[in-house]
């Protein structure tokens, strides 16, 4: 910006010169007015004349008289000319010196104001300048901005102005888009209008979102604030931009995945809990949940997912263990629906992020049926302990998180001297070093297995001994647990214990020690071998130095030791400086056989850093490949062992719940399912039939034929509910010779037409036994949920009372239950 011209300053210049001469002239006409007014000189000299006379006496009267009057005369016009001229004087010298301070006092002025003008003049010459400075300052700070800046026009919307980053932006040379209309880098002309409609209004406008595209057809989403302000006298608008196009695609991508999260969510086939970490408070529950819980997804809104825990010390534990290990898997609690039942779910648990809030999220399975099988594969624990009894390693079950000893067999009782007997008052941290179980426990975490583990045990007796250690996760008496098997190293590590001590008395005297200690030269060839070797392979000595070191292997560790040798040579030429090697491998022995070695080499430098040659030690380690593989064959055999205890665990949990003779469930599993299938029936809305088959006659087949002839009709009846029935139906032995059915989803009319085609092919049904032959009839009673009763006894005792009327009414039929149900009395 500049100021107005100094033109107008030298125009005053030349007014006050001019004024200035017109001072001077007046001084000049003030002495010409005086010089004209002056009285003349013989005037003066009359004057004295005449003065003279009138002092001398005359000398005559009439001439003297004479004269005097012509004096007088003369004196009277002079004296009337003298008394013109100094008026007129006196108007000149007045006029002129009025004219001189009139003029005196305008030039003061002028040049009084000469000097304020160029002191004002000078004064916004320097403020132009500091603001063309100032101008030049703030468009490079404009321009080296980290963000996108753009000045337009107010006016006719032309761009004025862009810094680097909006150039780059636009996709252009900033010269290309001076004069450029902004409106045609918006992809929307109504967001430009919107811009400029607020900028006019308030004066600025902030963080407004808009789509823009450059020169190459690029679409950016941009944030945009803008302010009004003036630029070389200009009114314009001065526009910052941050390109948020990565964050609007952040972000709909998270809308995308929130939305994929929810669909998982919702179809999952688990039930699936979203809840607010303080409060408990349901943020979200899916449709398989609400099923379980008893509600329907609208319900659960402003409800807490701690109301159905039986127990708050569950869910307190859960999430003390969630926050220790953010996420933690398989806590069992008991929940209650909202029909008041009480069932197990297993429930795992971790933090999450949903809807832009942080979240706990809950998944659960109920595992009532399987809390109740852990009561029968408890039972089967003692047969369990008799197998591992003989196993020939000691083996341990320790308690996952307090190292309570659960159960110790008989060799690892006689070697650490825990009580096998009575095990649960020892704890495993008595009999091992300080720190050994948390450094186990780091390695459990981490693999979830441990093979090799190596520690030392302190037994009850004796002193302390090596042991090798193979550790795994496992269940015992319903509790997790630690198997732990391990065998004494005692002696080996012996062994290591005096083969450390003796490499570091004889490590430098190499032809007394037990070690082989070669040199060789930079292309790897024997310059040097003690006398061990000879004793560890049987070569001489001179058949060995002078060849390559590669002979001295087996050929598949001789391709290998090419290999390592060609790699370390590399590296050196590329100036990576290389260390000492270490390596096992197998070498060739004299009598055709290999041998185990651990091969130590280190390159000798010279000054300069480079290698002259290579010195080692080839140490015999066959011993402990001997023991590795002894211990992997134990390990072997103690997985083996261990999928056989699985199979028995498999086959006894089986056995739990079956009948014998019959195959079919036995009257505990009937007990365990008959609770969950009546809850279900609830929630869901269906009936369910209770069928309970008593055969005719049962005691006059033993009684004729033997029991073995009752038993082949058992299985008979059994084989024929099998064949019809239901994969949902649940066929047991409810005792003796009755049978008890429960059809899920099945009326009372169905169910009748069902048992009456049972009652048919029994009784159509020939049964052989040895040389005999007989027919046998049963009689069936009937009673269903919900008509006859909601509860499990009062259903099998309605359809008992059936059964008994059947029996009454002359058997070999199908009875349904008194509708509504008889009291006890009534029978």
């Amino acid at each position: 910006m500049r100021l107005a011209s100094p033109a107008p300053l030298g125009q005053f210049s030349a007014f006050l010169a001019r004024l200035a001469a017109l001072v001077v002239l007046a001084f000049c006409l003030q002495g010409v007015y005086a010089a004209e007014a002056q009285p003349p000189a013989q005037d003066k000299s009359l004057n004295r004349e005449v003065a003279t006379d009138k002092a001398t006496p005359p000398a005559s009267g009439k001439s003297s008289a004479v004269k005097n009057v012509a004096r007088a005369e003369s004196e009277f016009d002079m004296d009337k000319a003298s008394a013109s001229s100094r008026d007129k004087y006196r108007d000149v010298l007045f006029a002129s010196q009025l004219a001189v301070i009139v003029l005196t006092a305008l030039c003061w002025l002028f040049f009084a104001i000469n000097r304020r003008l160029k002191t004002e003049i000078q004064a916004k010459e320097a403020l132009s300048e500091e603001l063309r400075k100032a101008g030049q300052e703030y468009e490079a700070l404009l321009d080296s901005a980290p963000f996108p800046v753009v000045v337009t026009s107010l006016q006719d919307g032309r761009i004025e102005y862009v810094n680097t980053r909006a150039a780059e932006l636009y996709g252009a040379p900033k010269e290309n888009l001076i004069g450029h209309p902004a409106a045609d880098s918006y992809t929307n002309p109504r967001q430009r209008e919107e811009v400029i409609g607020h900028v006019k209004r308030d004066g600025k406008l902030i963080d407004f979102e808009a789509e823009l595209e450059n020169l190459y057809g690029e679409r950016r989403q941009v944030l945009l604030s803008c302010i009004q302000t003036t630029m070389r006298n200009k009114p314009v608008i001065l526009t910052a931009f941050s390109d948020i196009t990565s964050l609007k695609q952040a972000k709909q991508e998270i809308i995308n995945r929130e939305w994929q999260l929810r669909s998982v969510i919702e179809n999952a086939p688990i039930p699936i809990v979203i809840c607010q970490i303080e409060t408990h408070l349901f943020h979200y529950i899916n449709q398989r949940a609400a099923t379980i819980l008893g509600l329907t997804q609208d319900e659960a809104t402003g409800r807490s997912f701690a109301d159905y825990f039986v127990n708050l010390a569950d869910l307190e534990l859960l999430e003390s263990r969630r926050g220790a290990h953010d996420g933690i898997r398989d806590i069992e609690a008991r929940l209650i629906n909202e029909p008041g039942i009480p069932f197990w779910a297993l429930i795992s648990s971790q933090i999450g992020e949903m809807d832009g809030k942080k979240l706990a999220f809950y998944s659960f399975s109920d595992i009532s049926l399987q809390k109740k099988a852990e009561e029968s594969i408890t039972q089967s624990e003692q047969e369990l302990r008799r197998l591992l009894d003989f196993a020939p390693t000691p083996i341990l079950i320790i308690h996952l998180t307090d190292n309570r000893v659960l159960y110790a067999n008989r060799l690892a009782g006689e070697q650490t001297g825990i009580d096998a007997e009575h095990p649960e008052n020892e704890t495993v941290a008595n009999y091992c070093e300080t720190g050994e179980l948390e450094r186990l426990s780091g390695l459990l975490q981490k693999d979830g297995f441990v093979s090799g583990f190596e520690t030392r045990i302190y037994p009850r007796r004796g002193a302390p001994f090596w042991v090798l250690m193979t550790v795994g996760r496992t269940r015992f008496q319903l509790q997790q647990a630690l198997i732990v098997a391990f065998s004494n190293i005692d002696e080996r590590k012996r062994m290591e214990e005096i083969l450390r001590e003796s490499e570091e008395r004889l490590r430098f005297i190499a032809d007394n020690t037990a070690d082989v200690i070669w040199q060789m030269d930079r292309d790897f060839n024997i310059l040097y071998i003690n006398e061990s070797d000879e004793k560890l392979r049987g070569f001489p000595r001179e058949q060995v130095v002078g060849q390559p070191a590669s002979t001295l292997f087996t050929p598949e560790y001789a391709e290998y030791y090419v290999a390592l040798g060609n790699e370390r040579m590399r590296q050196e030429n590329e100036g990576i400086i290389t260390g000492t090697y270490t390596y096992q491998a197998q070498q060739i022995r004299a009598d055709g056989t290999s041998i185990w070695v651990e091969v130590v080499s280190t390159p000798q430098r010279n000054e300069q850093g480079e290698i002259v040659f290579f010195t080692g030690v080839t140490r015999d380690i066959s011993e402990r490949k001997k023991a590795e593989q002894t211990l992997k064959a134990t390990n072997a055999k103690l997985s083996e062992q261990l999928q056989q205890i699985r199979e028995l665990q498999a086959a006894l949990q089986e056995q739990a719940i079956r009948d014998p003779l019959t195959g079919l469930f036995n009257r505990r599993y009937f007990d365990e399912a008959v609770e969950m299938e009546l809850a279900r029936a609830q929630r869901e809305g269906y009936p369910v039939t209770f069928a309970l088959l008593d055969l005719d006659h049962f005691k006059q087949i033993n009684d004729t034929y033997g029991h073995q002839a009752g038993d082949e009709a058992l299985k008979n009846m059994a084989r024929i509910l099998r064949e019809s029935s239901r994969g949902s139906d649940i066929a047991c032995r409810f005792g003796g010779e009755e049978f008890l059915l429960l059809l899920p989803n099945l009326g009372l009319e169905a169910a009748h037409n069902r048992a009456e085609a049972w009652r048919q092919r029994l009784a159509n049904t020939e049964i052989h036994f040895g040389q005999f032959s007989f027919f046998i009839t049963a009689s069936i009673g009937l009673a269903a949920y919900p008509q006859h009763g909601r509860r499990a006894d009062d259903l099998v005792r309605q359809a008992d009372e059936a059964l008994y009327r059947a029996k009454s009414s002359g058997r070999n039929q199908v009875i349904i239950a008194a509708y509504p149900p008889e009291s006890p009395s009534a029978r």
